[in-house]
């Protein structure tokens, strides 16, 4: 949850002002150090995936800079 209201106080959703107040009231509840409920998400990588995707796109659209042999191409 704090994550979540840092990232609108960075987005400029809310105030400084109103992130201190969260806070303030995180830490009255005990949620700064516990968070109120459990993450039962999956989270996987796709980093990888997007850096193999971004290689391939590239390097495609650098071929017509190349000239190949006459049938290869």
């Amino acid at each position: 949850m704090q994550a979540l209201v840092y990232r609108a106080k960075n987005l400029g959703l809310i105030s400084e002002n109103y992130l201190k107040q969260f806070y303030m009231v995180f830490n009255q509840l005990g949620f700064r150090v516990t968070e109120p409920v459990d993450y039962e998400g999956m989270e996987h990588s796709n980093r990888f995936s997007q850096l193999l995707f971004r290689a391939l796109v590239e390097d495609f659209s650098k071929m017509d800079q190349f000239h190949f042999p006459k049938g290869l191409s």
